[in-house]
């Protein structure tokens, strides 16, 4: 019986001690994370980077210089600012004279090209050419 009891109290001590330890390291942990934390978006001494650099936000939309595609110190003058090019071709919509979002007239809502004409049964709207009859 009593070797038992002394088991029993060796092991409750040590169950203690180690129930101790967890305590101071628990306190520790809680001191560094403490002294660890800074409010978010803060930061000191540190340089900016990326996104923050550039001064995006995340999924806002962009305005003004961003928009434009613009760097900062750098500006557009005259020609440039109207979009305008000296001396150089067209290409891709520019050259076939199409907008953005607005709709098609004439020629381009039909689908042809500059100097080409279609003849024949090709001048029937669809509809009015079917495969069935004949």
């Amino acid at each position: 019986m009593m070797v038992e009891e002394r088991e029993w109290g060796e092991r409750r001590g040590e169950r203690e001690e180690g129930r101790e330890k967890s305590v101071e390291r628990r306190g520790k942990r809680e001191e560094g994370e403490r002294r660890g934390e800074r409010e978010e978006g803060e930061r000191r001494g540190e340089r900016k980077e990326g996104r923050e650099k550039r001064g995006e936000r995340r999924g806002g939309r962009k305005e003004g210089r961003e928009k434009r595609g613009e760097k900062r110190g750098e500006r557009e003058e005259g020609r440039e600012k109207r979009g305008e090019r000296r001396g150089e071709r067209k290409e891709g919509r520019e050259k076939r004279g199409e907008r953005r979002g607005e709709r098609k007239e004439g020629r381009e809502k039909r689908g042809e090209r500059r100097g080409e004409r279609e003849e024949g049964l090709h001048i029937l709207p669809r509809h009015a050419t079917s495969p069935y009859v004949s």
